[in-house]
């Protein structure tokens, strides 16, 4: 009864990726899809755009001479929703490296604004996703004394398992 509780507990029926859509993002998202693949499982995929402050907000507005600046916004997430899933279908290729039988695309494809660490952990809550998976890149030693990594912030705060996949060395 023991070792069918654990069985369950452990299995991977939803997964979360977290990508700012960077090049180190690819061993990630090759991860990511090999976990999802292997073991039958949902993938979402989440980017998170930095939040402008809103003087900037209102002067691209004007620029732009959208006008409202709600319009603005939903305008340029349809945009970037598709840019995602151009990027996603670019690394789907780069990663199989002729291997794949498919091109593997994720379920659901999430982009929301505002501050990364926090936005991904409003997501990557127990009951809603079994994993979160993430990239990595090691910035040196000045960054990570001054600035935690959107990583480091998500992985000390998380209440799911958390892979994070190094990409960068050095």
């Amino acid at each position: 009864m023991q070792q069918s509780m654990t069985a369950k507990a452990t299995r991977i029926e939803t997964l979360l990726f977290a990508t700012d859509l960077s090049a180190h993002d690819i061993p990630a998202f090759n991860y990511a899809r090999k976990l999802a693949e292997t073991s039958n499982s949902r993938i979402t995929v989440l980017h998170v755009v930095e939040s402008l402050p809103p003087n900037t907000e209102l002067l691209l507005s004007a620029m732009r001479a959208c006008g409202d600046v709600d319009e603005f916004g939903s305008e340029d997430e349809k945009t970037l929703k598709e840019t995602i899933r151009t990027r996603l279908a670019r690394f789907c290729a780069e990663s199989a490296n002729g291997t794949a039988r498919h091109c593997f695309m994720p379920d659901e494809v999430l982009v929301e604004s505002g501050v990364p660490s926090k936005t991904i952990l409003k997501h990557a809550k127990p009951g809603r996703y079994d994993v979160l998976v993430m990239g990595s890149c090691r910035s040196g030693f000045i960054h990570a004394v001054l600035q935690r990594s959107t990583a480091h912030k998500v992985l000390c705060q998380c209440r799911i398992p958390v892979l994070i996949v190094p990409a960068c060395r050095g």
